[in-house]
């Protein structure tokens, strides 16, 4: 993802990109900035990014990359409802969200999956899965928020700078 972002911007730039690549470099350009903020996408625990660590999330058995892919952001509530606080807590912290590399941004999605994701499980796989609850949750939470609002600072940046 590092090298695919600007990768991307350099076809969104270039004249001689034909409206179809223009319009496939948007599309991942867009896909990249947000995989980037999910921690597990970042990160090498030898599991691959969490698919292969077992867990059951409110009695909900599945892995860890698809509890953070979707069951927990699910339990934050409706998009309508979520999205208006996040934008306005977005708006308080532009400029210190906006600095930094997109080599930044994955190293900074890395720690966090390393200090929270993977934080209260055992370091390798035990195979029987790993319950995850409301203390999970908790910890989970601000991370996930921060990591949205994030995403979409860097990224309405990155499409503002590119194509003004």
């Amino acid at each position: 993802m590092v090298a695919q972002i600007p990768a991307q911007r350099a076809v969104l730039l270039n004249p001689a990109a034909t409206p179809q690549q223009r319009k496939e470099a948007l599309m991942f350009m867009v896909h990249f900035v947000g995989d980037m903020h999910q921690p597990l996408h970042c990160s090498d625990n030898k599991d691959r990014g969490g698919n292969d660590v077992r867990v059951v999330f409110f009695d909900r058995p599945g892995n860890l990359h698809g509890t953070w892919d979707g069951g927990l952001l699910s339990r934050m509530g409706k998009e309508d409802d979520l999205f208006p606080g996040l934008l306005k807590e977005a708006q308080q912290h532009q400029k210190k969200w906006s600095k930094g590399t997109v080599a930044d941004w994955a190293d900074e999605s890395h720690k966090a999956a390393q200090k929270i994701v993977y934080g209260k499980l055992p370091p390798e796989p035990k195979g029987t899965p790993e319950p995850l609850g409301a203390d999970y949750e908790k910890a989970a939470d601000p991370l996930i928020r921060t990591q949205i609002e994030k995403a979409g600072d860097r990224l309405a940046r990155l499409l503002n700078d590119t194509l003004k």
